[in-house]
């Protein structure tokens, strides 16, 4: 399905979440490049017409958990028992204030985001936080640094990646979200003893590293 002449929306014909759905550009870009105006018009445009709440995220460089080339953001429905993901509203509770780039030091892991209040957001207000986020962190990581974006109603997240898998389990921008595919129960058991902050933050970068001395 087209998204105007810049994008388009696909069914991902191997999820393993029902409606987990791809917006690609329509003439190839490299994954990885920043994402733009259009970009955030086509997910807005999704998710205006979407019956419940969507992760948006988009995995950026070697280390983010990329698999594809095309560049392409992915939108997963919410879980119908939760209202945003548990590791965001963690980062909500750290009380940023709107419009401006923040970063929870409640959270082990690096962060930069914005939280953009409680008006509905634009693709222009959408990419002025990103781009706002996204600075800092290559600032700090440097221009080709991997990262992850969340993105959930008014608040966008990145996080620099270090490693794109944890003891060959592959993480990406939906374990920032605090959501972990688990293939066996195995998995399943490892990740519950070690736990996922953990897990993040040795995929990622610790926090403690954003401090200035």
């Amino acid at each position: 399905m087209a998204l105007g002449s810049s994008h388009n929306l696909l069914l991902n014909k191997y999820c393993v979440v029902p409606y987990h759905l791809l917006i690609t550009t329509a003439s190839y870009e490299q994954q990885g490049e920043p994402l733009t105006e259009k970009d955030f018009s086509a997910v807005l445009d999704t998710n205006n017409n979407m019956s419940r709440q969507h992760i948006v995220f988009y995995n950026s460089g070697e280390e983010s958990g990329a698999s594809q080339p095309h560049k392409h953001l992915q939108l997963l429905p919410m879980p119908e028992y939760l209202d945003i993901p548990p590791l965001l509203g963690r980062w909500l509770d750290d009380n940023p204030l709107p419009g401006i780039m923040h970063t929870a030091n409640s959270l082990p892991f690096a962060n930069f985001g914005v939280w953009l209040g409680t008006g509905s957001p634009t693709p222009s207000t959408l990419l002025a936080a990103y781009c706002s986020a996204l600075k800092a962190l290559t600032d700090r990581y440097g221009q080709n640094a991997s990262y992850n974006m969340i993105l959930v109603a008014n608040t966008l997240v990145l996080f620099p990646r270090h490693h794109s898998r944890w003891h060959g389990i592959g993480v990406n921008s939906l374990g920032y979200s605090g959501l972990f595919l688990c293939k066996s129960n195995e998995e399943m058991a490892l990740i519950e003893n070690v736990g996922v902050l953990s897990i993040l933050t040795s995929v990622g970068f610790p926090v403690t590293l954003l401090k200035k001395s």
